[in-house]
């Protein structure tokens, strides 16, 4: 009977080319994402839009919803409800229904109703982050104020208020339960509001961005900077998650210049530390110039027959961080995804720093499923999950990046860290057309290409790989043997050069 009824109502209308025009942005997540992680994709204190307005467990909130609504109604002087629900958001039904994925059962006046008020609550949700004074950089936390009435309200408990306030972020970012912009942009025309809407957006961003952005402040005052513009990413966003997801891509390098005094001085103990390690080696270089070479060769054939199962494993897309590290590849932060990059000339992985914490799992499993099911091109966030969960098998991978500022945690401890990004991929295999934005990004499948031709062009990669397809455990153990006897010999002429004139012809040789 309501599918009639609608039905009527849409034949009465004529304006069926915006819907067409209007693309989908706002997805139910398919089992075979949400399965891995169900807990990331499902709301636990507020429900924005209709896929989950009528869960009884997260009615609580919409008493206080709707008291929000009218007061941010009456703070920004916006005509009355029946008005605004009638004149503004009737008319846009089909733009709104064009947005979600799937068939809405609800008729047109409970959709209104329902997008006026989740719309009204979002807007002041994101006035309340905004009042926090955002004083992360890249090694230190966020600062929050002590909670007032209102906030207490919001999270419902003010004993548990941090839970609360997380859960909340996480809830406004979930793919799922998002509020389209046409409905804001409708609901506020002609309103002086619709101005600081974008800065009110980035704010809220910056404060949950598991990227480093550049705060508000320090955007207004670099207006000649490439960094994305306010007002022009707002018009390309169709919804929060959106806007979220094009500033983190769309972030240029922000090169981090620090020199003072301190740092000075202590460049200065470096480079004669150098210079001493220098003229130390020159000593006796003689010595050990043949030797030390052929040393470190035969611990790591040693280690490599003793451990053949260091390879790396084939389900990965890369090998993992200490793997890396043992072929001498760096690490060194970016401050942008546009920023990852190897080289094999210095041997160095430049991967974006990222900061971690109670709400980063969330926030990345719904960036990362945005834009899977939504078919963005390139996939980059995809790529770079994908290229983290190989780089981490284990806490040791963990406290190298972390060292190397890569990974800034704040969670309670190191498995928190390889749990997190274990629910993603560990091999990239969707491959996207490209598009027109494709030449401007970076091409993670080519960086990927280099680090294993790199890893795969390794002698001692070689040698495991030999060993383990071809080698016996008898012939093995005899290899062994034989390297070790190699140690030996090579160390007692070292030893028989530097201390003893009178050694067998043989160690002289």
């Amino acid at each position: 009977m309501q599918w009639v009824v609608q039905i009527n109502e849409l034949l009465q209308r004529n304006d069926f080319h915006t819907a067409f025009e209007t693309p989908t942005s706002i997805f139910q997540v398919p089992d075979c994402i949400r399965n891995d992680s169900p807990e990331a994709f499902t709301p636990r204190r507020i429900s924005l839009g209709p896929y989950h307005h009528f869960r009884p467990e997260l009615l609580k909130l919409e008493l206080y919803k709707l008291l929000v609504a009218k007061k941010v109604k009456h703070q920004i002087q916006l005509p009355e409800f029946h008005q605004l629900v009638s004149d503004t958001l009737k008319p846009l039904e089909l733009q709104i229904r064009a947005c979600f994925d799937k068939y809405l059962e609800v008729g047109c006046e409970s959709l209104s109703w329902m997008m006026l008020i989740d719309a009204l609550f979002l807007i002041r949700l994101l006035h309340i982050f905004a009042e926090v004074e955002v004083k992360r950089d890249l090694n230190s936390k966020l600062s929050w104020p002590e909670l007032d009435v209102e906030h207490q309200q919001l999270y419902l408990n003010h004993e548990a208020s941090s839970m609360g306030r997380d859960e909340i972020i996480c809830d406004a970012l979930m793919v799922e339960n998002q509020i389209p912009f046409r409905v804001l942009k409708g609901i506020l025309v002609g309103n002086e509001i619709i101005n600081d809407l974008p800065v009110q957006l980035y704010k809220f961003c910056v404060l949950v961005s598991p990227f480093g952005l550049p705060s508000h402040r320090s955007l207004f005052f670099n207006r000649g900077s490439r960094f994305p513009n306010l007002p022009q990413t707002f018009e390309q966003s169709h919804h929060l998650l959106q806007f979220l997801y094009l500033f983190i891509l769309n972030q240029r390098e922000i090169e981090m210049i620090r020199e003072n005094a301190g740092d000075a001085f202590i460049g200065f103990l470096c480079l004669c530390c150098e210079i001493l390690g220098s003229l130390l080696q020159m000593c006796i270089e003689g010595v050990f110039k043949e030797s030390n070479d052929l040393i470190q060769s035969l611990f790591t054939i040693l280690k490599t027959l003793v451990q053949p199962s260091s390879l790396q494993d084939d389900l990965s897309i890369i090998p993992s961080a200490s793997r890396l590290k043992k072929l001498g590849v760096k690490f060194e932060p970016s401050y942008s995804l546009r920023g990852i990059t190897f080289s094999k000339e210095k041997t160095s992985l430049r991967l974006p720093t990222i900061t971690l914490d109670s709400n980063s799992q969330v926030i990345l499993r719904n960036l990362v499923a945005f834009e899977v099911i939504a078919k963005l091109s390139p996939p980059c966030l995809s790529q770079y999950a994908a290229i983290m969960n190989g780089l981490i098998e284990t806490t040791n991978d963990v406290k190298i990046l972390t060292k190397a500022n890569i990974i800034i945690n704040h969670l309670e401890s190191d498995e928190e860290v390889v749990k997190l990004f274990d629910g993603f991929p560990k091999s990239e295999s969707s491959q996207t057309e490209s598009s027109s934005e494709s030449s401007s990004m970076v091409d993670m499948d080519e960086i990927i290409e280099k680090l294993n031709k790199y890893y795969e062009s390794k002698w001692r990669i070689k040698v495991a790989k030999f060993v383990k397809k071809y080698v016996s455990p008898t012939a093995k153990i005899l290899a062994i043997l034989v390297v070790v006897l190699l140690i030996i010999f090579v160390i007692a002429r070292i030893f028989c050069g530097l201390l003893f004139s009178h050694c067998p012809r043989v160690l002289k040789s």
